[in-house]
């Protein structure tokens, strides 16, 4: 009764603010010098005046990509060093650090790379390139004095035996070196990785997924029906519950504990979102999962809270969690529902109001600054909005 309650106001709050608009204006279109497969604003930092963006496509491979900035005074956009990585997923600040995790590095993969900039490398930006085997550097943390950081990697026993599994490294020297702090399993069928670090409550947590190739044909009957293409269609499919019935790790500073805090089955991939004294939980249910979004077909999104202790199943009305941001005392969502990109502001208690967005501007990335909104497209616009003003009836499509 209380789920179907919760569910109930869900759909009031979705009902009342769903036809509300942000007036959005393009603030800069600062990756137009770039190559047009790289101009995606993957992450946004702002830090004084400067609002990071990270750019860049891992898959394609469009390294080295230049750390930018635009200028929120000047209005200019300038480069402040080169990653010698695919792209620039993630931007952190964290302990007077800012941090960039190496994505895809453009050199060889015997060592995957983080960038640092703080007042030991007097500033500028620093290039550490020893995380071993490092193929993919997703995140970088801090947590009791040591630097942790997550990857996909991969080791060559022989020609025959390159297993790929994710790995948790740990630096107490501010990333000089680094040790192997925990492994997934690993087997020569999959792919394992590690996603997201998540310091909270006096804990480390981290999120994983796995993956394997298949083809469409492979696949029960009424999953071929549902997934477009032909039967040959190669296939990423991410494995169901691929720690068993644990669902993320939890680390003391003495060591990795599993957790089973998910009751639902057919998990495949948990996204971490931290907001005040809670980690909402956005988790992607199918058997045989192709994407993580659940516009696609027998793909569906799942939210949770968790509190350190427990875990609350809630219902939320987003089809896909884009980006989150925290601001006074605020968590700001760029989401999706079904095809309308929307932004969520949530209070505390978990009430929230939403906001669509105009329906052409294919978000990825979010900052918020006090009541001033910048959000990053796939084209490599900037856009940006007046949280507390700039808001209309009027279906806005496209803002030029």
């Amino acid at each position: 009764m209380r789920s179907f309650i919760l569910f109930l106001l869900v759909m009031i709050s979705f009902n009342l603010f769903c036809t509300d608009y942000l007036r959005l204006k393009s603030l800069s279109y600062p990756l137009s010098n770039y190559r047009e497969d790289s101009r995606k604003v993957n992450e946004l930092l702002k830090q004084d005046n400067k609002l990071y963006i990270g750019s860049g496509d891992y898959g394609i491979n469009t390294g080295p990509t230049p750390i930018v900035y635009y200028d929120l005074i000047t209005g200019k956009t300038l480069s402040e060093f080169t990653v010698d990585d695919e792209a620039i997923m993630r931007i952190i600040y964290q302990n007077g650090n800012l941090m960039i995790p190496g994505a895809d590095a453009t050199e060889d993969w015997n060592f995957g790379n983080v960038y640092l900039k703080n007042d030991k490398t007097k500033k500028q930006w620093k290039k550490f390139r020893n995380i071993p085997k490092g193929l993919h550097i997703f995140d970088i943390a801090f947590y009791k004095d040591k630097l942790f950081c997550s990857s996909g990697s991969s080791f060559s026993f022989d020609e025959n035996n390159q297993p790929a599994m994710g790995c948790i490294y740990a630096s107490s020297d501010s990333a000089e070196t680094w040790n192997l702090s925990y492994m997934t399993s690993a087997d020569d069928y999959s792919v394992s990785r590690v996603d997201q670090l998540i310091p909270f409550n006096g804990k480390l947590y981290a999120f994983m997924h796995r993956f394997y190739a298949t083809e469409k044909r492979s696949l029960p009957e009424h999953f071929q029906s549902a997934i477009p293409g032909d039967s040959l269609r190669q296939l990423m499919i991410m494995k169901s519950d691929p720690m068993g019935k644990n669902d993320f790790l939890s680390y003391d500073g003495q060591s990795w504990s599993y957790i089973d805090m998910i009751f639902d089955e057919n998990i495949a991939l948990i996204s971490p979102w931290l907001f005040d004294n809670k980690i909402l939980l956005e988790c992607v249910q199918s058997e045989y999962a192709y994407s993580t979004d659940s516009r696609y077909p027998l793909i569906k999104s799942l939210y949770y809270t968790f509190d350190g202790e427990k875990t609350q199943k809630i219902e939320l009305p987003f089809t896909k969690i884009i980006d989150s941001k925290q601001s006074n005392d605020k968590l700001y969502l760029l989401a999706r529902i079904n095809l309308q990109p929307v932004l969520a502001v949530f209070n505390k208690d978990l009430s929230f109001q939403i906001l669509n967005l105009p329906d052409k501007i294919y978000p990825l990335s979010l900052e918020v600054s006090y009541q001033n909104l910048y959000i990053g497209a796939v084209d490599g616009n900037l856009y940006t909005c007046d949280f507390s003003s700039d808001k209309t009836t009027e279906v806005i499509h496209y803002p030029l």
